[in-house]
């Protein structure tokens, strides 16, 4: 049960880093994997099905077609303009996709096959193609086959392979791809010495990774302590350019990054963050900052957890959902606009399957099929007419998924 003070909660289990579980809607066809993977995740395996971005939104239908929607100055919506959409548009050159992940401005498709195809900001390569020039559509990610999971983060984008690897490409200022360097790379690179990998997450300017044997491994820009190992390092002067073990955490069984925190649920169902929390966004019920894993209070039987920039969000066994952190624009989802540094359930939302947190948004997946979106819309993020912040749920138009 979870308990802030006041009653319970009914307990949660959580879908996995940004991502939910799958299904679909025989009249609508959209948002969950309608495509045969051939085995291709393990049991319990994260499946990625919805993405949330700075501004933007990305689902997977069950097409295998990725619809996006919000902000697309850099092209983030994949469908040829750079026009905001407040309703879902079809990403071009995108077919056969098994999962999605928006970064800040660009977003990434898994496909079937085990590639991976980009589109959007490509500042510091981090579309992965060779260049350094938006893509309006998606375009394939060189040298790269066998992936089974990816992330992106702001200007970077990684893959974990069957095999085990890492790889990632993109921006490298704070040595987030792990490949011993501060050096952009335009195309993936291996990361290098990570044990072998079932799960990778990235945000802001750091990665982590669940190694196959529970163990959490962080890499990149360490300001507030995301990375877990008891250090920080406010000037960004020497960040870790390879991973390194996370203090204190074993049996981890998902792991989830937020701009400048993260989170990993372990096999006993608690929950555990560190890293910057000056909005609430561990849990913990402070605002201070923790550099090595530090224990979710009021949540239990939880299986993944999902980071947006500044806030946290989680979904249970029986659908009922809660988040924490920072909400000024109401991103938590519970009706009001006030930061919350314990958990607190999303009001007003039918049972879900999972949840997604953006920069100031956040949206979730029904059980029964249906999208909602809450937080800030100044973009057409909640899949409605650019407009004031919603502290409720609302839903997404014109499809149900």
């Amino acid at each position: 049960m979870f308990r802030d003070g006041a009653g319970f909660w009914p307990k949660i289990l959580v879908v996995s880093g940004f991502v939910l579980g799958c299904g679909s809607n025989a009249t609508q066809d959209l948002c969950g994997a309608g495509i045969d993977t051939g085995g291709m995740f393990a049991a319990g395996a994260p499946n990625q099905f919805l993405g949330a971005g700075a501004g933007h939104t990305c689902v997977v239908a069950t097409t295998g077609q990725v619809y996006c929607w919000g902000s697309n100055k850099d092209g983030e919506l994949g469908n040829g303009t750079m026009t905001d959409a407040p309703k879902p548009g079809r990403v071009l050159n995108v077919e056969k996709a098994i999962a999605v992940s928006a970064g800040s401005y660009h977003a990434c498709a898994l496909i079937v096959d085990g590639t991976v195809r980009c589109w959007g900001w490509n500042v510091a390569g981090q579309i992965g193609e060779g260049t350094t020039d938006n893509r309006l559509t998606g375009v394939a990610v060189r040298d790269l086959s066998g992936a089974i999971g990816l992330a992106t983060g702001s200007s970077h984008s990684c893959a974990v392979l069957g095999d085990g690897r890492a790889r990632c490409w993109g921006g490298n200022d704070f040595g987030q791809l792990g490949d011993g360097s501060r050096t952009n790379r335009l195309d993936p690179v291996d990361v290098f010495s990570l044990p072998p990998s079932v799960q990778i997450a990235a945000s802001g300017d750091h990665t982590c990774a669940l190694t196959a044997a529970g163990e959490v491994q962080c890499w990149g820009r360490n300001e507030n302590g995301e990375l877990g190992d008891g250090t920080t390092d406010p000037d960004s002067a020497h960040p870790h350019t390879f991973p390194a073990p996370v203090l204190n955490l074993s049996g981890a069984v998902a792991v989830a990054a937020g701009f400048h925190h993260t989170c990993a649920v372990v096999s006993d169902g608690s929950v555990a963050c560190w890293g910057a929390n000056g909005y609430g966004q561990l849990g913990v019920g402070d605002m201070i900052d923790r550099s090595t894993p530090t224990a979710v209070g009021g949540v239990a039987a939880v299986r993944a957890v999902a980071c947006g920039y500044q806030h946290t969000c989680a979904v249970g066994t029986d659908g009922a959902s809660v988040c924490w952190g920072a909400n000024a624009a109401g991103q938590l989802g519970d009706g009001s606009f006030m930061d919350r540094p314990v958990a607190a359930p999303i009001s007003g939302l039918a049972p879900v399957s999972g949840v997604a947190g953006g920069g100031y948004h956040t949206c979730a997946r029904t059980a029964a099929g249906a999208i909602h979106c809450w937080g800030v819309n100044d973009a057409g993020e909640l899949g409605r007419p650019a407009g004031p912040s919603e502290s409720l749920p609302v839903p997404v138009s014109p499809f149900g998924c």
